[in-house]
């Protein structure tokens, strides 16, 4: 092929794994990001700092840009992983998101309980699901059809865009989901 190097790799802009993402500031990066990626941190701070975070990745994100988090969706029934201390349930997650201004332009999930989701399959899906049975095992089978079902998925992968202005919204308002919202203690304060 020509014009691509194969021997080169890509590298990020920048790396920042030991930053408080909700202080950081554009003057701080010296540019402004079109894409930032936040993969499995928001259930490690509580609500209200994960709602700072939220906040302020809509100050540094340039206009038109997009978000992608990944994070835990918790399950009172399952609990929360001990290192934890925020996991959010799938409403209260998409509706903290939308609260603070973002678009949900898609989701998915990552991992999905086959007993969770074996209901829901229709008549096509479950002769594939039936088919890799035979092949795969569950651990395989729980992540090929999570991006299906999000809302029954333990994780998800959302893509966002900074919209305040949005319709219609994917969930309601954070006030109107039944709460508890999550696994910590701290969990109203995602209102704050």
């Amino acid at each position: 092929m020509t014009g691509i190097d194969h021997h080169s790799t890509w590298k990020p802009h920048q790396l920042l794994s030991e930053t408080d993402a909700a202080l950081l500031t554009v003057d701080k990066l010296n540019y402004q990001p079109n894409v930032i990626v936040c993969f499995e941190v928001l259930e490690h701070i509580e609500p209200e700092h994960c709602r700072r975070m939220m906040l302020n990745f809509s100050k540094l994100i340039e206009q038109g840009g997009t978000v992608f988090l990944s994070t835990p969706c918790y399950d009172s029934k399952v609990g929360a992983a001990a290192n934890h201390v925020n996991e959010m349930t799938y409403n209260a997650f998409g509706a903290a998101l939308e609260d603070t201004g973002w678009e949900i332009v898609g989701h998915w999930g990552t991992f999905a309980s086959i007993k969770d989701y074996k209901d829901y399959l229709t008549e096509d899906l479950k002769q594939i699901f039936d088919k890799f049975k035979t092949y795969y095992d569950s651990n395989y089978l729980a992540t090929i059809f999570a991006p299906l079902f999000p809302h029954l998925s333990r994780n998800c992968i959302w893509e966002l865009k900074f919209n305040p202005e949005r319709n219609p919204r994917l969930f309601p308002s954070l006030k109107d989901v039944e709460g508890p919202w999550g696994s910590s203690s701290k969990w109203q304060e995602l209102l704050i």
